[in-house]
This record gives C-alpha cells, structure tokens and sequence, in this order.
C-alpha cells in the first residue's frame, strides 16, 4: 500500500475538486461523491490516517507526525578497541545520581563496535516519553554498552562542549537505554552541556517519568523504516 505525502494529497484534493465542479455541471454524480474528501479531510486535520481510492488505486493519509521532527542520519566511528568512551566522571563530565547508579559502572567495562548509524529527531513541542517513542522507529532502545560507546565517541569530538550534532545550548539530548540489571526496564537518559560547569551532564529518568520541552534532540539506532526527510 502506497502512502500519499502532503504535496500528494493536496494534488489530489485539487483533482478531485475539480472534478466535482464538473460532476455538478453535468448532473453525472451524486453528493454521496463528496463523502470520500470529506473523510480525507477530516482525517487530516485529526492526524489520522486514512484510506482514499485515486483511479482505483488504494493509497493512504499519512498522519501526520505530533511531537517530532526528522533531522537525518548520523555515522559514529568508534573503531574497534576496547574501551572507547572517555565516560569517566571527572574533567569535563558529570554523572547525576539515577545515571551514576544505573550505568556507571557498566561504562568502564566497554567493548568496541566499529562503525555506528543514528538516527535523529528534534522535538517540536513538550512531549512525554510515551508520545516521542509513539512515533519513533520500532528499534530505538540502546543496550548500555552501545550506548556508552557512541556517546563517549560523540563527546570526545565535540570536546569542551564545541559544536556538533549532540545540542550544545544546555538542551537535552535523548536516548532510551535498556536497564543493565534487568533489560526488560527502559530508562530514559539525557546528556547535556553545561556550559556553567564546562562539563557534560548526564542524567536517566524512568521511562515515562518526564515531560521534555520542544528543541530537545532525540537519537536512535538507524532503522530502514526512518523518514527519509
């Protein structure tokens, strides 16, 4: 089933108006013919899908998306040795209670990975956990290891909070990560620059527990079912 973007959508509304003109000319159709654009309509203005028949054809509404906004994807190279991540709290970085007790130490004990992809959004407006995952990709959790890597990686490039694709501007930035202990729990961990203390902070949550404002970026392993735009 092939699904209609905005610009699509539009084109057709215009068509299919269009064509109503005429079928009102001409007396060839109903009002019943009607039905179909103002269920599309509708389900537009409530970000809904919904299915449409252009020349026979099925295709669908996409709804549209609340709380994020796609900005792309993002390689991390973190090569192959052990103990990659600079994650150590001292110089430079700080590990908040929940964080420090959750993953700290996990991140001395890291394996290397290679060649890592991301995906990333920005949020648009305040959103709970539950509603950002709701319209991220099926895989966007992080195992502790994976993400003690990347973000040791992306950290020690943008050393003294210098500029980069993690947000450097006090905002958050995202990753839902499984629990070390007991990876059926999710937490929710955030790392940001505080430019007061030169330092990066991190921080976890329980997933759920909190409502994050717009301009926060959120990351996830790369999947093929990522926006393309």
């Amino acid at each position: 089933m092939e699904k209609m973007t905005p610009a699509q959508f539009v084109t057709w509304l215009i068509k299919v108006v269009a064509d109503l003109v005429g079928w009102v000319l001409d007396g060839t159709r109903s009002v019943k013919s009607l039905e179909a654009v103002y269920l599309a309509i509708q389900a537009v203005i409530s970000n809904e899908p919904v299915q449409v028949t252009v020349n026979r054809v099925t295709k669908t509404v996409a709804a549209a998306k609340k709380f994020l906004r796609y900005g792309g994807k993002h390689v991390v190279e973190v090569g192959e040795q052990a103990d990659r991540s600079p994650l150590k709290a001292g110089s430079g970085i700080y590990f908040w209670g929940n964080f420090h007790s959750w993953f700290g130490s996990t991140l001395k004990k890291l394996t290397g990975l290679g060649t890592v992809e991301l995906d990333w959004w920005d949020t648009i407006k305040s959103a709970w956990d539950r509603e950002i995952a709701g319209e991220l990709p099926t895989d966007y959790v992080f195992d502790a290891n994976t993400f003690g890597i990347i973000i040791g990686r992306m950290i020690a490039q943008q050393k003294n909070g210098g500029a980069g694709i993690l947000l450097n501007n006090g905002r958050a930035n995202l990753f839902y990560v499984r629990d070390v202990k007991d990876p059926s729990v999710l937490r929710a961990v955030f790392v940001r620059w505080f430019a007061g203390g030169q330092r990066w902070d991190f921080g976890a949550s329980h997933f759920v527990d909190f409502q994050w404002d717009g301009g926060r970026r959120v990351f996830a392993p790369a999947t093929a079912d990522a926006p393309v735009s």
